[in-house]
Order: C-alpha cells, then structure tokens, then sequence
C-alpha cells in the first residue's frame, strides 16, 4: 500500500483515539449500520474502508486482503455504462497498475470460470459514408488482435477498450459479489467487536430518527 495511505490512515486513528473513544466507535458503528442496508458493492466498500481504520493485527485482519477486496469493489462502482442505439455498453477502470501480477491478484481470485467476453468491436459512424465491407474487414481486424493478447492483457483491454456487453459486465460482477461478500461479512464481524452494544444502539436510534425526520419533510 502507498507511504500516503498508511500515512493517512494513522493520522486518522491517532486522531480518534481516547479521550475521545465514543467519537471512534461512532464512526464505526455508523458505517456498519449503513453497509447492512446497501447494495452488494457499497457494502463491501463501506466495510473495507472502515476496517482501514482500526487495529488490524489486534483485529487479525490482513491488510493485503482489504485492499485487493477494495480495489477490485471500486473498479465496479467506477463503470461507466453508455449506450449506442439499442446497444449498451461499459468502460471499466481499474485503480491499479494493469499487468499479469495484478490480474493474478485482483481478478483471477474470484473469476472462477472463464466465460467469454462479448463486446462491441466496432460501431459504425453514422456522420460518414458507411460501406458495409469496409466496416467487416475493420471490425474483424480488432477482434483478431485483440484475440492474439495474453489472457490478462486480453482481459483488461476488453473491459476497458472494448466496449464490453452490459450483459458481460453483469456476469463480472455477479462472479465478484459472489466471491467477495463471504469475506466481507467476516470483516465486518471481527470490526464489530471494536463498538461496544450501547454504541450501537444509540448510533442506530439516531440514525433511525434521522431518516424519518426526512421522509416527514418528503411526504
């Protein structure tokens, strides 16, 4: 992990630490409490980001196994999905390097079966003359170098470069949660230890007040 990070985060727990415990477990407990209620992706994020701030070996929790969760959680969050006529597609975008070692690390773990990446070699442009051999021979062109890539390389450059189908990208994502939410519960069990029961009792109070509060003024 960078020097900054670890910089940040220790900054972050000697600021939180007694005499102000309660602040911290708040913290906590408030993170918690929201990652129960969220989508499978912001779950995962919320219980890693929370788990970068307490004690990890008191806790016995691998930092290294934090960060490959994380990384990988916000390459899904961070998708952009467009569309083309009747056809949607995504761009993904990895936090990390691109190569074969990060690929063994972040994306073979839970990529469990190799399904085929269907994507978008090529659109045509509706601004120009369109001449239906010339778009076939383009397009088959991209297909065939983009099939001569090293498995890993060939990964990257589909999700990112590609086009790659929303349908596909689904499929990736549902392989991942499948994979990461069993780990990320575990985490969020031994960070639980860390907030005492009246803290989370009174955090959950709070923030049950504070909602109804907004669907009062909604309504």
């Amino acid at each position: 992990m960078a020097v900054e990070d670890k910089a940040y985060k220790d900054f972050f727990k000697s600021s939180v630490r007694a005499p102000r415990q309660g602040t911290y477990e708040r913290l906590i407990a408030q993170h918690l409490i929201a990652a129960v209620s969220s989508n499978p992706l912001k779950k995962i994020r919320l219980i890693c980001e929370v788990a970068m701030i307490v004690d990890l070996a008191k806790l016995k929790i691998n930092e290294d196994e934090i960060e490959t969760l994380y990384r990988t959680t916000l390459s899904f969050i961070k998708t952009r999905h467009y569309r083309f006529g009747s056809n949607h597609y995504c761009f993904m975008s990895f936090p990390f390097e691109i190569n074969e070692d990060n690929y063994i690390r972040y994306i073979k773990p839970w990529r469990t079966r190799s399904n085929e990446l269907r994507y978008y070699p090529l659109f045509p442009n509706p601004s120009s003359h369109f001449h239906q051999g010339n778009f076939n021979a383009e397009k088959d062109k991209i297909v065939n170098d983009i099939k001569k890539l090293k498995y890993w390389d060939q990964f990257f450059w589909i999700t990112q470069r590609a086009r790659l189908t929303d349908l596909c990208y689904t499929e990736l994502e549902n392989m991942f949660i499948a994979w990461a939410i069993p780990q990320a519960l575990k985490l969020f069990i031994k960070v639980a230890k860390v907030v005492s029961p009246d803290v989370y009792s009174n955090v959950l109070s709070t923030m049950t007040k504070s909602e109804e509060s907004i669907k009062d003024v909604v309504v």
